[in-house]
């Protein structure tokens, strides 16, 4: 008997906790026949330039570069630690967010690749978590209709939704 592959889509967005891929190794081993994709999230959000002097406007151009940069470098790290440790071929897919509508993009990508399953790191607990702002794992949760996996750096497993 054959068995039915799950397509599994691993979202990495640079802010996960150290430990985190270690744990979404695990949570994509007790798969079966996973065929994975791994969705690069670099959100391009930052500040309104505000100023009209040509030395500001060329400081925050600086600025702006220099931050994609140490993003991409973060995300990079992530993927490097995962990938060896996924079996099989795995897809990487960047994806830049605009502004605010990164969670737009994801959710949307996640129903074009007709993912079955989606793996995503648990938020930080900051100040914003206690005020009430949604994290992107709580957003997927709430706006995909596939499960969502999300791990943290102290339990393989915390919420599944299907």
């Amino acid at each position: 008997m054959e068995s039915v592959s799950q397509r599994v889509l691993i979202v990495i967005h640079g802010h996960e906790p150290a430990a985190w891929a270690s744990q979404a190794r695990r949570a994509v081993s007790m798969l079966r026949n996973p065929v994975l994709r791994i969705l690069a999230v670099l959100d391009s959000e930052h500040p309104p330039f505000t100023s009209l002097t040509p030395f500001a406007r060329r400081a925050y151009s600086g600025a702006i570069t220099y931050w994609r940069e140490q993003q991409e470098v973060c995300v990079q790290g992530v993927i490097d630690q995962i990938l060896p440790f996924l079996p099989g071929p795995v897809e990487v897919v960047r994806l830049r967010g605009i502004k605010s509508r990164a969670r737009d993009a994801i959710a949307e990508h996640i129903t074009g690749w007709r993912a079955d399953a989606v793996v995503v790191a648990t938020p930080a607990r900051s100040i914003l978590c206690r005020l009430g702002a949604r994290s992107l794992s709580e957003e997927l949760m709430r706006e995909t209709t596939c499960a969502v996996i999300v791990t943290g750096c102290s339990a393989t497993l915390q919420g599944v939704n299907e």
